[in-house]
């Protein structure tokens, strides 16, 4: 008889159910969606900076641009998927 191949991910190891990863997923989208704006606008004198430095259009005269929201947004979504990650290997040692 033959053994079946194994299949990605089957390490043994206990997986997270699915209804486990939605329910990560939507209370990571609860704090990023409202957190992103309000960072965005906290951070204006840095997009001023940004734009003085750089060149880049970041700020208009109703505040700052569009891009500057989604690179908070996209920062905000690492830090919540990658943050963990980290902790707990720092704390492994």
């Amino acid at each position: 008889m033959q053994r079946q191949p194994r299949q990605p991910g089957h390490d043994g190891a206990p997986r997270q159910p699915r209804h486990g990863l939605l329910l990560r997923g939507l209370i990571t989208l609860a704090w990023v969606l409202p957190a992103g704006p309000l960072l965005t606008l906290l951070l204006f004198p840095w997009w001023s900076w940004v734009e003085a430095a750089t060149g880049w259009e970041s700020m208009g005269h109703s505040g700052p641009a569009g891009w500057c929201y989604g690179a908070v947004w996209c920062a905000l979504l690492a830090l919540a998927l990658l943050g963990p990650r980290i902790a707990r290997r720092l704390l492994r040692g």
